[in-house]
């Protein structure tokens, strides 16, 4: 998800459910209500469930990054959580109007609380000694149950929704707590899909898009709610609808942050066992080959020449798989190839010049490829071209175009030396990864390798 797609995303969303909403005002024979009552109790449990999970998630979000939207958003959920366990227990027990106080109770206060959440964004929460944790915890559990008695507060209205289900007409209600109970919460989910649709757009976070997405859902619930008011506890109608939509989405981002969990979980242990292996080369054969070229330079014969010229090649090698095992999985290409091409430029003598567009994106694969090239195409000109000026260039787009000039002494790519594989190896790793790889050169022209995935 990248720049304004969540925002463009919760505006659709808002049309599409204006619309319907319209269509229910204007066409009353749209509107439904079902009796049923069991399906009642399912869709009740099933967005407790939702609710408490996606709950669980940001908490652990919260305790990984010390966010405080992520806290206000765990402590939004399980205010709504807890306000339809409450609800649900009520609804089995027969209090029908107490079960309508609290969804709508729960709803104000849980939606109060998105909104706060999303109204500080990135602003995170400084480690606390265990004393002040505390009170802070406190804190929260008086927030929650000064919540919970708000809501139990509205049940000292009277119930004043007629007894008959009448579909062909709108319902406001004259209970003027409900009605500004409703009305609040319409208002803070509405804040709260704003700030969390800004906040996903700027993190790339596709959970929180979620929550933006579904908590526009949710002001749209309350507004069915409020002009289409159930006058029975059995019936489901389009407010129902809405919100368990609301869940739903809800629930598919909570699908898609415990997928990106264990994916991360993942790339961690393959990060680690990375690491692993390249101290393990820098610590066994990097040393013994470094070993072996400072000992065969100390002789003057021409194969001892060739086997120190070899133990440098293997020894460059085993340096840059070094850094491709160590460096994170997500790091930028352009800093990859700075970082990789600066080394072998400073042991090979010759001057970069590099034109690299940051922020191009592609995979491990073709980035390690990328890096692999560049630095066999920089050594080359160095070693074999005699380069003192190499230029690489890299821009991104559609395709990635990825290319190392130098100003050598060229040579004939149609009659190839024999015992050099360093071109074919290069166009190996290109295609390995999907890209097409090109060498043009000429006597006393210099070298251009092109690249583009």
């Amino acid at each position: 998800m990248v720049g304004r797609t969540p925002q463009r995303l919760v505006l659709a969303v808002a049309a599409a459910s204006a619309v319907v909403t319209v269509a229910f005002i204007l066409v009353p024979q749209l509107r439904f209500a079902y009796d049923a009552p069991k399906a009642r109790v399912a869709l009740e449990t099933a967005i407790v469930v939702v609710a408490l999970l996606a709950s669980y998630l940001m908490l652990g979000r919260y305790l990984a990054v010390r966010r405080l939207d992520s806290l206000g958003l765990a402590c939004g959920l399980l205010v709504l959580a807890l306000a339809q366990l409450a609800a649900v227990v009520m609804l089995a027990v027969g209090h029908g109007h107490d079960w309508r106080v609290l969804s709508v109770g729960g709803s104000m206060v849980g939606a109060l609380v998105l909104a706060l959440a999303a109204a500080v964004p990135g602003a995170s929460v400084p480690s606390l000694e265990p004393g002040r944790s505390r009170v802070v915890g406190a804190a929260l559990a008086v927030v929650v149950i000064v919540g919970g008695l708000l809501a139990l507060d509205l049940s000292l209205a009277p119930e004043t929704l007629p007894a008959d289900l009448d579909t062909a007409r709108l319902n406001f209600e004259s209970d003027v707590p409900l009605l500004v109970a409703q009305l609040v919460a319409i208002g803070a989910f509405a804040v709260a899909a704003s700030g969390f649709a800004l906040t996903a757009a700027r993190d790339d976070d596709r959970f929180l898009a979620s929550v933006a997405v579904g908590t526009t859902l949710a002001a749209f619930s309350r507004v069915h709610y409020l002009l289409f008011a159930p006058t029975s506890t059995a019936y489901v109608r389009s407010g129902d609808a809405f919100r368990a939509l609301f869940y739903a989405v809800l629930l598919v981002g909570a699908a898609r942050e415990i997928e990106s969990y264990w994916r991360s979980l993942a790339q961690s242990a393959v990060l680690d066992e990375r690491r692993r292996i390249a101290r393990e080369l820098h610590d066994g054969v990097a040393q013994e080959l470094a070993f072996i070229g400072r000992r065969s330079r100390r002789l003057e014969a021409e194969h001892a020449r060739e086997i120190a010229a070899a133990a440098e090649r293997a020894l460059n090698d085993s340096r840059r798989a070094i850094a491709a095992l160590s460096q994170a999985h997500d790091r930028n290409l352009a800093d990859v190839l700075v970082e990789a091409l600066d080394d072998v430029a400073g042991r090979h003598g010759v001057v970069l010049d590099l034109n690299l567009e940051p922020g191009v994106d592609v995979g491990p694969e073709a980035r390690e490829a990328l890096t692999r090239i560049a630095c066999e195409a920089v050594a080359n000109a160095a070693r074999h071209g005699g380069a003192d000026t190499v230029r690489v260039e890299l821009a991104g787009g559609e395709r990635v175009r990825f290319s190392v000039q130098d100003s050598g002494s060229g040579f004939d790519p149609s009659r190839p030396k024999p015992g050099r594989f360093g071109l074919s190896i290069m166009r190996e790793r290109a295609e390995a990864v999907g890209g097409s790889f090109r060498v043009a050169s000429g006597p006393g022209a210099g070298t251009l390798v092109e690249v583009e995935l």
